[in-house]
């Protein structure tokens, strides 16, 4: 399943590292290149989540998860085919359609297949395929664009998935769903209307949402715009960008979301609700390497400045996915991490890269090449404040009434 979120990151990331050649070519302002990375992507992706969930929760999942590979697969290569800015726009909005049907289904297969004091650590592994798939997304989309241009480099990345679709199709059996905790109060209907009230009536639900998509948010702006940002300030190449963002992204960030996990791991044996201060800590410690990251005029000690937050900007991955898979119920298991992957997506992407591309068109006026750096600053303070909500989180799980049921 790792190989499966591999190619659903690059497939989805592989945008970034071509930004700027894209930009040149439609002549693109800079909002919007965040519409392009965020909304268009993310708003399909949050609301076909939520339906394919609730799918996940009653049919095969592993039918679900082919059908998604292929369809994202194909309209990432279509992508490459696109004349205008807008044509380009509808496809990213079927890559989102097509990439909503992963992660629910999987989470839920995952909590089946592990025990509550080993998923964090499984989920941790699983998540290391998104930086797996950033590193192979910057590496391979820099060489490809800068050798064979954009449009080759879409098509090129849109082959994996076609072929793993067919893999896991035809050798993956759907395995027996398991275990149930209470932790959500009164039994929760089966209906997708009765879910959805119920996990939304619960208070460390509604945080972690809130706290999910707020380290999202600077997450996933800083991921949009990293490469143009160092394209127009330090005038790198998309090999160069490519190379760099990749071992910091991929490498780095691999390493710490797997050892975010397992350090999540070794703290809920002491109680389940302390895996909510690993994401804490690391996003708390993140946010003085972003201000140093965007406004350095040095290239080596900004790279080194980036070094931390893209070790620690995934930790939050194992440890939330965990917290939904030990305290809801496995009947709704799909439904509540699509509903939480549907808040993260729309405030990450939704509003993160817009918004940074507005603020900097408007500062572009007055700071130059300068003007990216500074509206990527506000990713430091909503870093900060997403931190604070998972230390609420924690608080509010230390106070349900009945603790999680071993599955």
């Amino acid at each position: 399943m790792t190989s499966v979120f591999v190619i659903n990151f690059m497939d989805r990331q592989i945008l970034s590292i071509l930004l700027p050649q894209i930009k040149a070519e439609f002549f693109l302002e800079n909002w919007q290149l965040g519409v392009l990375t965020g909304p268009m992507f993310g708003i399909m992706y949050s609301v076909s989540g939520l339906p394919i969930a609730v799918l996940s929760d009653s049919f095969n999942r592993i039918k679900i998860i082919s059908a998604s590979l292929i369809s994202f697969s194909l309209l990432t290569m279509i992508s490459g085919f696109c004349v205008n800015f807008w044509q380009l726009c509808v496809a990213r909005f079927g890559v989102g359609v097509g990439e909503a049907g992963t992660t629910p289904a999987i989470s839920s297969l995952m909590a089946d297949l592990y025990p509550p004091q080993q998923r964090a650590s499984a989920m941790a592994i699983y998540a290391s395929g998104l930086n797996i798939g950033i590193l192979a997304a910057f590496f391979l989309g820099g060489a490809i664009a800068d050798h064979f241009g954009w449009r080759t480099a879409l098509v090129a990345v849109s082959i994996p998935g076609l072929l793993l679709s067919i893999i896991i199709f035809f050798t993956v059996n759907e395995p027996q769903r398991t275990g149930r905790s209470h932790s959500l109060g009164p039994a929760t209907k089966d209906s997708w209307f009765g879910a959805m009230r119920t996990l939304l009536s619960t208070p460390w639900f509604r945080w972690l949402m809130i706290a999910g998509g707020m380290a999202s948010w600077s997450l996933f702006s800083i991921l949009a715009f990293s490469p143009l940002f160092l394209t127009e300030k330090f005038q790198m190449s998309a090999t160069q960008i490519g190379l760099i963002l990749a071992l910091l992204n991929g490498v780095g960030g691999g390493l710490g979301t797997f050892m975010a996990g397992r350090i999540a791991d070794r703290l809920v044996v002491r109680g389940p609700a302390r895996g909510m201060f690993v994401p804490a800590v690391a996003l708390a410690a993140s946010t003085p390497f972003l201000i140093v990251y965007f406004l350095a005029g040095d290239v080596r000690i900004a790279i080194a400045a980036a070094a931390i937050p893209a070790a620690v900007g995934f930790s939050l991955t194992g440890p939330s996915y965990a917290t939904l898979q030990t305290f809801v119920p496995a009947h709704v298991r799909a439904q509540a991490i699509a509903i939480f992957g549907a808040a993260v997506n729309l405030m990450g992407l939704g509003l993160g890269p817009p918004v940074i591309g507005a603020v900097s068109d408007l500062l572009e006026p007055y700071f130059a090449e300068r003007a990216l750096g500074l509206a990527l600053t506000l990713t430091a303070p909503i870093s900060l404040l997403a931190a604070l909500c998972y230390v609420r989180v924690y608080f509010l799980l230390r106070s349900v009434d009945k603790e999680p049921t071993a599955d």
